[in-house]
């Protein structure tokens, strides 16, 4: 089974709060395990994947355990289903070996409630990428497009829509990379993110981002960088825009397939309109992956990022957590997991202070090279001083999974 689909749980959970990673090396997402082209037509490669996946889920609204109407009687509580989820794709890729290169990727996923028909669902995940090597200068396009019916932490439904809440992403990137010598790089990026959800009263943007670094490689295994970020964030309902400017430094550590290590700091100053002071935040991110052996994986993330509370006009979040995994391959047919991690989340105005904590394991069984199955458990768990009936709850899901490569 794929890591993504392993950790995707996870990052829907914190979409509320946490803000777009604070590194950005130059390059779109690496990906696992290549597989032979399932047809071929000249410089077009096709590979396609089928993923089937049945939660049982005991929370699906992320609500309290109970709620109770003003003379202490019960009218409500957690809501629970059966989530049956498929996921067919197909990609497309072009000039694999050249210096100009193609990928088209799409994933719809057709969701159905045993019990809650309403919620029924097509997600939409859409992906193109394109990128072109001169002889120093690199440039690549991305454009992505997903569409999500999902909970979200501390957005109770019944506040703005009788079912769960549908959020579409639209980002695109430019990437530019100018090769200055064998140790200097320059890269000047460009973002521009677009966050629309269909229930009235939550907060959609619209976010303009340009990123620029000055790479250094020290050596064969350590990489540095100085860069600067300026952003521009449009929010809806009338509510005032909002400008930030980043200071950071990275590094970046490759001791071939034993370790990896990344780390980006800075330090953020956030104008956020409405007649506030501006707001300075210090800000990371860290991550390491280290393979003791080829069978063992230990990964480990940090971060510390600001971003807007999509519930709560005028008000921003802060969110810092670390979250941790462990995956053993067992007799090569076999790979267990277990990981977890703990977000602490701030709110700028009032005392709401979220503290989410999550665990989940699991095993995939390799059948043949294209075909897994798998178990897991997730165990959410949100504290939360909001005054809102949905800050605070507890969620187990119970799942069975399949995926087959073509």
């Amino acid at each position: 089974m794929k890591k993504a689909q392993t950790s995707s749980l996870l990052k829907k959970a914190l979409a509320v709060t946490l803000a777009a990673p604070v590194l950005t090396p130059f390059g779109f997402a690496q990906e696992g395990e290549r597989l032979p082209a399932l047809a071929s037509f000249g410089p077009f490669d096709f590979n396609a994947r089928l993923f089937a996946q049945s939660v049982y889920d005991d929370n699906i609204f992320l609500g309290p355990s109970r709620v109770f109407d003003g003379t202490g009687k019960q009218v409500g509580g957690k809501e629970y289903d059966l989530i049956t989820s498929v996921s067919p794709s197909m990609q497309v890729r072009y000039g694999e070996q050249g210096n100009s290169t193609a990928k088209l990727d799409y994933t719809p996923t057709f969701q159905f409630f045993k019990d809650h028909g309403n919620n029924d669902a097509i997600n939409h995940d859409a992906r193109f990428q394109i990128e072109k090597t001169f002889t120093r200068l690199t440039v690549g396009l991305s454009q992505s497009f997903t569409r999500v019916s999902d909970s979200a932490i501390g957005v109770a439904p019944g506040q703005f829509s009788p079912t769960r809440l549908e959020q579409d992403t639209f980002a695109t990137r430019l990437l530019t990379k100018y090769d200055y010598s064998d140790k200097t790089s320059f890269e000047a990026n460009g973002q521009f993110n677009v966050l629309d959800f269909a229930a009235a009263g939550l907060i959609s943007s619209k976010e303009f981002v340009s990123d620029n670094w000055i790479n250094y490689k020290a050596t064969e295994k350590i990489t540095t960088s100085a860069g600067f970020t300026f952003g521009y964030l449009d929010l809806s309902g009338g509510l005032p825009s909002q400008t930030y400017e980043r200071g950071l430094v990275r590094v970046g550590y490759d001791a071939a397939a034993k370790l990896k290590f990344r780390a980006t700091g800075g330090v953020e100053i956030r104008q956020v309109g409405g007649g506030k002071s501006d707001e300075v935040l210090p800000i990371f991110s860290v991550g390491a992956t280290y393979k003791p052996m080829d069978s063992t994986s230990i990964s480990l993330d940090a971060s510390r990022a600001q971003t807007y509370a999509i519930q709560s006009a005028g008000q921003n979040v802060t969110t810092a957590g670390v979250s941790a995994e462990i995956r053993q391959e067992l007799m090569r047919k076999l790979t267990v997991y277990f990981g977890g991690g703990y977000y602490n989340s701030e709110y700028t105005q009032g005392d709401r202070v979220d503290d989410y904590y999550t665990l989940k394991y699991g095993a995939d069984l390799k059948i043949t090279r294209r075909i897994t199955v798998g178990v897991f458990h997730m165990y959410r768990d949100n504290a939360s001083t909001g005054t809102g009936v949905f800050s605070t709850f507890r969620n187990h899901q119970f799942g069975v999974q399949a995926s087959a490569a073509f």
